[in-house]
């Protein structure tokens, strides 16, 4: 599992478009949990996130495919400024 997003930083009430770009066979389905995000979870494989409050949020994403499930957390990945 991987992604990207269009950014990392963004104010409050801003958004946050991600990306799967998982590898080693193309994803069936996607899970997203996003710590502070509207919405805190998705299974778009392309989701958009409003960030309304300050801080510094983790995200998650779990892929999967016919070769399995693979899971990537990555922590203070998003920082929402004033």
């Amino acid at each position: 599992a991987d992604f990207i997003s269009n950014r990392i930083e963004v104010c409050a009430g801003g958004t946050v478009t991600f990306n799967d770009i998982s590898w080693n066979g193309k994803a069936t389905s996607w899970y997203w949990e996003f710590q502070g995000g509207s919405p805190s979870t998705s299974t778009d494989s392309m989701p958009v996130i409003t960030y309304p409050t300050p801080g510094v949020y983790d995200v998650m994403f779990v892929s999967t495919n016919s070769s399995g499930t693979d899971t990537i957390s990555r922590a203070g990945y998003v920082y929402v400024s004033d």
